[in-house]
């Protein structure tokens, strides 16, 4: 399995997205030469061109690239209770839900989050009980996706709607696990070709969706 760096990842997502370099080139206002030369690892970006080619391409994770280009740190801390600013959160929350006119009804429907637990994230006063479900890793990511903002920014952690903090929890990325860690599936040894495929069966599911 080919080492991920930032090259081969905005390459994989550019041809996942059926752009050529000149296609990319208009899509982010950086030059195609350029493009190829961070595909080839001959140029680190700057921050700001790593989130701008995020930006353009569809599926693409703005943290990771901006971890991969060494932005971001590799080890974080894991709970994400110890940085969510509960009452920013739900405000936060709130206005951009009604700036894009979601309900909570919608809101649940979309990313698969219990109508429930969004009612009471959004009044935090009401659930910060011992039986209560604090907003997890993943619900929040999937709620910044929604509002074309970050996790950092939705959990309290910054001002800048598109801005990273850096010690700021991410979620463990499946590829990074598939490379580094051997592995098995029940008795089926997994070899390097068997976790390429696994990746592109679980690329294609998400695509058909």
């Amino acid at each position: 399995m080919e080492k991920r760096t930032l090259g081969n990842y905005v390459r994989d997502l550019r041809l996942r997205n059926n752009f050529s370099l000149r296609d990319l080139a208009n899509e982010t206002d950086i030059s195609y030469s350029y493009i190829h030369a961070i595909e080839s690892g001959r140029v680190t970006p700057s921050r700001d061109i790593a989130a701008a080619l995020a930006n353009g391409l569809k599926g693409a994770l703005p943290d990771e690239m901006l971890r991969l280009g060494g932005y971001l740190p590799d080890h974080r801390p894991k709970d994400l209770v110890d940085t969510l600013h509960l009452d920013l959160f739900a405000s936060r929350l709130e206005e951009l839900m009604s700036s894009s006119d979601w309900k909570v009804e919608g809101l649940a429907v979309r990313t698969s989050i219990d109508k429930d637990h969004l009612q009471q994230w959004l009044r935090p006063g009401s659930y910060q009980t011992s039986s209560s479900r604090l907003p997890d890793i993943i619900s929040l990511y999937k709620l910044a996706a929604l509002f074309n903002v970050t996790p950092d920014y939705l959990a309290g952690s910054t001002d800048d709607p598109h801005a990273f903090e850096t010690s700021f929890p991410r979620p463990k990325n499946l590829r990074d696990l598939l490379n580094n860690e051997p592995l098995v599936l029940d008795h089926i040894p997994l070899d390097e070709a068997d976790k390429d495929r696994l990746i592109a069966i679980i690329y294609a599911a998400f695509d058909s969706q």
